[in-house]
């Protein structure tokens, strides 16, 4: 019976502790939110963006973090038949190939 008991509060015990201690990710969670690059410049302006730099057909379009930065990738096929990979920046909305 002692025993029981014993068992009984040491569970009560690690419930209530467990309850009482926020989870170990929560505050390395919040600064990695806090440290994350902004996106200023959307898909679709990115889109438009790369459509001034390259004439063609989008075949398509995804954002992508390279070296910790926000990159938004579009492809575009072009009149010659290849494709061409546009690059913009989504923090400046930097153009690059």
């Amino acid at each position: 019976m002692a025993a029981m008991l014993r068992a009984l509060l040491f569970a009560a015990c690690v419930a209530v502790a467990a309850a009482a201690t926020p989870p170990v990710w929560a505050a390395s969670a919040a600064s990695a939110y806090n440290a994350a690059p902004q996106m200023r410049v959307s898909l679709d302006q990115a889109v438009a963006l790369a459509r001034n730099q390259q004439a063609g057909r989008v075949v398509g379009a995804e954002t992508r973090s390279r070296r910790g930065r926000i990159v938004h990738e579009v492809k575009i096929l072009t009149a010659e038949g290849t494709v061409r990979v546009i690059r913009v920046d989504g923090e400046t909305g930097r153009v690059s190939r």
